[in-house]
């Protein structure tokens, strides 16, 4: 009997330590997720303009080692593909998502590969905080910060 609370109290540790936490309206955290999906296909297509639709028209990034950008138009500028430098992939995998009425925030990680001119593919993983806005029904990331992971080699 006391190895079978034992394992059953594994069981709960491990399954708790990889169970994804939402909170809020399930219609608002499956939209949250399809704007996320959506941010990975057009970061993988290239295309700049629609992934910063995707963001609110006062939304805001914080990458590593630089200042703040704001807007649209700074966004879809920030994200333009570096010369030589194509997107195979990208995933979002969310860890938490709580929608509080018309806002939400979310974090998890991220990860994707890129392959340069050479032909030479390079995998990339981080971490994420997204706080979403919810403007006239559509989901908006308003502030996105990220950092990268080392992946050891």
């Amino acid at each position: 009997m006391k190895q079978l609370v034992l394992v059953s109290f594994f069981i709960f540790l491990t399954w708790s330590t990889f169970a994804q936490k939402y909170s809020g309206d399930q219609s608002d955290i499956d939209a949250i997720i399809r704007q996320s999906d959506a941010w990975s296909e057009y970061y993988v297509e290239g295309d700049v303009r629609k992934l910063a639709e995707l963001y609110s028209i006062d939304g805001k990034i914080m990458p590593n080692n630089s200042e703040i950008i704001s807007g649209r138009d700074a966004i879809a500028e920030k994200f333009q593909p570096k010369e030589g430098i194509i997107a195979l992939q990208h995933k979002v995998s969310p860890e938490e998502i709580t929608v509080l009425g018309h806002m939400a925030y979310d974090y998890g990680y991220y990860e994707g590969v890129t392959r340069d001119e050479r032909n030479i593919e390079s995998p990339f993983k981080g971490k994420y905080v997204i706080i979403w806005k919810k403007i006239e029904g559509e989901w908006y990331i308003y502030l996105d910060i990220w950092n990268r992971i080392v992946i050891p080699d």
